[in-house]
């Protein structure tokens, strides 16, 4: 409530596993209380480890937190990098990459709100249809998150937008990311 009152524009909610500078490792809940509490900033995950979920868990929990704000949600997903966050799970980071591209896709598809199929590697879908509709019309923001080249041009390919860490804190350094990121948008 604070920091919108004193006009931050977005509150952006991170997925931490098995990390000790992190103590909240489910955004989409307090993503909810926020929508609850909060009027006019966007409300965006920072970033959801997709490949951590199936994708349409993912779209209607995304919806839901984009009705209950009244369309500020952001869906910023990323595939990882920890081993600890697959470990947690008993999963395995091996074909991440392809499933988070199959994930992004899914998503994607889910919030046009009509029954679709997806025939992929990791996922085979058969007539499903998201319920929970998104609250504006099309669907929420889905930014993609990353550190390198290859996370910056799938973010280009894959997404609306492009979220990281500006690490290290270079005004050139930033400037490359964004011109590969440019580049494959």
């Amino acid at each position: 409530e604070l920091a919108e009152r004193v006009g931050f524009d977005a509150l952006h909610i991170p997925e931490r596993h098995m990390r000790t500078e992190c103590h909240y490792p489910a955004p989409f809940l307090l993503m909810s209380a926020l929508a609850a509490r909060t009027s006019r900033v966007k409300l965006a995950t920072h970033t959801l480890v997709a490949t951590l979920y199936h994708p349409m868990q993912i779209a209607e929990y995304a919806a839901v937190i984009d009705t209950q704000s009244r369309g500020r949600m952001v869906l910023t997903l990323s595939m990882g990098y920890h081993d600890a966050y697959w470990r947690m799970f008993g999963m395995t980071r091996k074909h991440r990459r392809d499933r988070f591209i199959e994930t992004v896709e899914i998503v994607r598809k889910a919030f046009e709100g009509k029954p679709f199929s997806y025939d992929g590697r990791h996922f085979k879908l058969d007539n499903v249809q998201l319920t929970t509709p998104a609250y504006r019309p099309g669907r929420p923001e889905v930014w993609l998150g990353g550190h390198f080249e290859a996370a910056l041009e799938r973010a280009g390919k894959y997404g609306d937008g492009y979220c990281s860490d500006n690490f290290p804190i270079l005004p050139d350094v930033w400037k490359r990311k964004m011109e590969i990121y440019e580049g494959a948008a």
